[in-house]
């Protein structure tokens, strides 16, 4: 979206605009001409406009300026129309959400300056906006997503958080007391420079100096964020992601629960793929794969209305859907392997034999894997196993749904099962009532 950058001019009379359409390709005609210029078009055509989603950059800066200017006062609305698409509902991606990013930021250096008691040598211009106006870049550069310019970006990244939690720390000469907008942006801003110096972990040998300054920042963060519980702990879960990165330590699954419930409201209040994806990449770490799957296809279904099936969004969301079940779901274990053997780990092939046995391969940690017969009362299932209801008597009506093993009661015997059909709610199954769903 927003691909176009030659000038176009629009008329006033519909039938002359019209003969405009016919005449031009769907993709030279800019939705935000329309919408910052005072034009008299007819709702039919404006709908046709907008509908074929291309812009110039400099037809989405006015439109920005325009909006921000009559939200003056409220810094959430006035950063809002550089970042947030008003025609698909999106956040801008990649490189316009990179130039947007820079544009708000010589407009804000315009329309905000200093107050006299703050010298023109600390500050280019009110430093809580301008603050505010780089953490919009903090955001387009987290997001920008071109592994050529991976190391590039980041570097950028760095840069600019490290200015905003500098610009912020001068501050304090001169407004003693802060602001909770202030120390809430600060926490975002030190957050941000952990993710940052935390993705320089993966390129760096000295990975363990490097995860250590990650931390630093999101202890920062939360220290910031004392009074704020959900922002608190998903610094912890990152301070724990990191930890992990460094040397193995995983975020435990207490931690990785509320990553995902913090995640699940934000994608509730504003369901963008950004936003989404992160969703997806913490229901894996939970291998929550059939939420996964849901939320992809939701993403997928979401993009393909707004930008079409060959957009890139579209095409890269399917892609991720296509690797997840590409990723096989059905790991197992036996109930005869015993001393070392105890543990191990199979993929689950197929049934045979009416059901009464299952082909399994492995370990799946071994190189030497076989591929191996077993009964199929000697199957234990594991967390994320695709499974069919079959046999119960009492609640008959769920015999034949589709869910995932979620957990397993000891003490009633029972595994937890989450179900395809979001009406039914989970319930406990005897792994006698389950088969491994081999479908995908």
């Amino acid at each position: 979206m927003h691909s176009c950058h030659k000038i176009i001019p629009l008329t006033n009379d519909i039938s002359y605009a019209h003969i405009f359409l016919l005449m031009h390709p769907a993709h030279i005609l800019c939705t935000y001409l329309c919408t910052y210029h005072d034009i008299s078009i007819t709702s039919i055509f404006k709908h046709i406009l907008i509908s074929h989603s291309s812009a110039h950059l400099n037809c989405i800066v006015e439109y920005a300026k325009k909006q921000s200017n009559e939200n003056h006062v409220d810094i959430g609305m006035f950063m809002l129309p550089w970042e947030y698409c008003s025609q698909c509902k999106q956040n801008y991606r990649n490189k316009l959400r990179l130039d947007l990013a820079d544009e708000v930021i010589k407009f804000t250096k315009d329309i905000f300056p200093l107050s006299e008691r703050v010298p023109s040598s600390e500050f280019p211009c009110d430093p809580y906006r301008y603050s505010e106006a780089l953490y919009v870049k903090a955001k387009a550069l987290q997001t920008y997503n071109d592994e050529d310019k991976f190391d590039e970006i980041n570097e950028e990244g760095i840069k600019v958080t490290t200015e905003i939690v500098s610009t912020i720390d001068k501050m304090r000469k001169y407004t003693p007391a802060f602001p909770k907008q202030i120390t809430q942006l600060e926490g975002l801003a030190y957050n941000q420079l952990g993710l940052f110096t935390m993705n320089s972990v993966i390129n760096k040998a000295d990975k363990e100096e490097v995860g250590k300054q990650a931390i630093k920042c999101f202890e920062k963060a939360r220290e910031l964020w004392i009074n704020e519980i959900e922002n608190a702990e998903i610094a912890t879960t990152q301070i724990e992601q990191t930890q992990f990165m460094m040397n193995g330590i995983n975020a435990s699954p207490e931690k990785r629960r509320i990553n995902v419930k913090f995640l699940q409201q934000q994608y509730k209040q504003n369901p963008n793929a950004d936003v989404g994806m992160n969703l997806v990449y913490a229901y894996l770490s939970e291998k929550r794969f059939m939420e996964c799957k849901r939320t992809l296809l939701e993403l997928i279904e979401m993009s393909r209305r707004l930008h079409g099936e060959n957009h890139d969004e579209t095409q890269t969301l399917s892609e991720a859907l296509d690797q997840i079940k590409s990723v096989g779901t059905q790991i197992v274990q036996l109930k005869s392997d015993e001393g070392e053997s105890k543990g191990r780990r199979y993929m689950a092939l197929r049934y045979e034999d009416d059901e009464k046995k299952c082909i399994v391969e492995g370990p799946t940690n071994s190189d030497a894997k076989q591929t191996l017969t077993v009964e199929s009362d000697d199957i234990i299932y594991t967390i994320g196993v695709p499974v069919t209801i079959y046999g119960l008597v009492k609640a008959s009506h769920l015999n034949g749904k589709e869910g995932e093993v979620r957990s397993f009661d000891e003490e009633k015997q029972r595994h937890e099962i989450l179900f395809e059909d979001e009406s039914l709610k989970p319930c406990l199954v005897k792994p006698s009532n389950l088969r491994i769903s081999f479908d995908g």
